[in-house]
């Protein structure tokens, strides 16, 4: 290259600096609602820059101006590249693009390199076979002029593949995620023998049979919040199930270091959870992962990185994690993973980018502190109480509604009751009607007066 290699990061996604983490709604904006979409960028940095460094970037694509001309400039003035990252923005519903991101892109004059897209067609457990025709034609739009923007984009695997072929958008690789290759060539992982089996999870609780687990929260940030932040201002929005004694203990834990992320599950056995990125951290730190996310998101990338993928366990009211440790092959991944890495770095030089060393400051990104044990005790005792209220709440509204239901029955019974005393049929339905407040228009056969024949009214009834 005649000059340095000096990318433009959009979407970054990382923690680089304390007003980062001044507070819990920094710490989302500079995530974006996940520390997973921080690792990307990490690990694009680790293996290409050589390291993290304060980049010129947009760290949020929801949070940025996009009048910003000075970016522009600087991008088609100073830069080599500019490093596109996104998630699994290719879902109905959700992660629309921002308004004026498009208008900005077309600015730039430099090589676009868009990594890590991936489509999500899982919705409400099943997968949804017409979830293409649920897009946004906006978010279509922004897809097919995006890749008239770039030479090829890099997505997380073949389903993403097929879905942007479906939308007429064919110069599509599917390297899957930068993620992956943060070690480098021949990254080999093994089991090990344990006395003590320790057990990550990726985040949510469930029925195994390890004790002691840790739980890894990714964009639990209500739980983050309880456990690093000082907003006082918990919403604990959340509808899962926490294990209160880990999480009394400092056992959930969270991260915007993403080597601290790393150095903490060196010591574990076995990483099992939901989160693909979660998975793919333990694997990067040494350690057998198995992914259960029933997404098609999960299932691509464990189909491309053969990452040991089991959501069936997730219908198994015990899961033996020892059993599931000995049972998975990670031969596979392990033969597959100098293939990818190399097709990746291969797809990088298409580029015009190559590793780089020493050619930028690198920093070592602020690591969010756990409150002391007191402050931590205290918000789980005003979680609780705030979860209990709520309980209350809900059950004096049931029983409202129930003592409501049982009123209404109560007096609709009465009104039947009068409604016989009246000879005429057509007189006593008005005044049935008019007291209850019924559909008139209704068929007479679903009225309670069809099924009684008058014949069965006792005789003083008639006149």
């Amino acid at each position: 290259m005649n000059k340095i290699f000096n990318p433009f990061f959009i979407n970054a996604n990382l923690v680089i600096n304390n007003d980062d983490i001044r507070n819990i709604e920094a710490f989302r904006k500079a995530v974006y609602h996940n520390i997973g979409n921080s690792y990307i960028t990490y690990a694009f940095m680790k293996l290409v820059c050589g390291g993290v460094y304060d980049a010129k970037r947009i760290n949020n694509i929801y949070d940025y101006d996009y009048n910003n001309e000075s970016d522009i400039d600087y991008i088609n003035n100073e830069c080599t590249h500019v490093i596109f990252i996104l998630q699994d923005h290719i879902r109905a519903y959700a992660l629309e693009f921002p308004m004026y991101l498009l208008d900005f892109l077309k600015k730039i004059n430099k090589p676009i390199i868009t990594i890590s897209l991936g489509s999500n067609n899982y919705v409400n457990g099943e997968y949804d076979n017409n979830f293409i025709s649920r897009l946004s034609r906006e978010k279509i739009y922004f897809l097919k002029e995006l890749s008239n923007l770039t030479n090829a984009i890099g997505v997380r695997g073949y389903r993403t593949v097929e879905v942007l072929n479906k939308l007429g958008i064919n110069n599509v690789e599917a390297v899957g995620c930068p993620s992956y290759y943060v070690r480098g060539r021949n990254r080999i992982v093994e089991k090990k023998n344990y006395d003590d089996f320790k057990l990550a999870l990726g985040g949510r609780l469930f029925n195994t049979n390890i004790e002691n687990i840790s739980y890894i929260l990714q964009d639990e940030l209500p739980i983050i919040e309880l456990l690093y932040f000082k907003n006082h201002q918990l919403s604990y929005s959340f509808h899962y199930d926490i294990d209160y004694i880990a999480l009394s203990n400092k056992r959930y834990v969270s991260f915007s270091s993403m080597e601290d992320w790393e150095n903490y599950l060196n010591n574990f056995t076995m990483y099992l959870g939901w989160r693909m990125h979660g998975a793919i951290v333990a694997l990067n730190s040494g350690i057998p992962s198995i992914v259960i996310n029933p997404d098609s998101r999960a299932a691509e990338m464990c189909e491309l990185f053969k990452i040991p993928y089991m959501p069936h366990i997730l219908k198994r009211p015990l899961i033996d994690a020892k059993w599931l440790y000995d049972y998975i092959d990670l031969g596979p991944m392990n033969i597959e993973y100098n293939k990818l890495y190399d097709n990746f770095i291969s797809w990088l030089k298409k580029f015009g980018i190559e590793k780089q060393e020493n050619n930028f400051d690198y920093i070592k990104q602020p690591s969010i502190k756990f409150h002391d044990d007191i402050t931590i005790k205290e918000n789980i005792i005003h979680m609780l109480n705030y979860k209990c209220n709520i309980l209350k709440s809900n059950i004096n509204t049931l029983n409202d509604k129930l003592n409501n239901n049982s009123q209404i029955l109560k007096y609709k019974d009465n009104i039947n009751k009068l409604a016989w005393w009246i000879p005429i049929k057509k007189l006593r339905d008005h005044f049935r009607n008019k007291m209850l407040n019924t559909d008139q228009t209704r068929p007479d056969q679903t009225r309670p007066d069809q099924t009684r024949p008058d014949q069965t009214r006792p005789n003083y009834y008639i006149c």
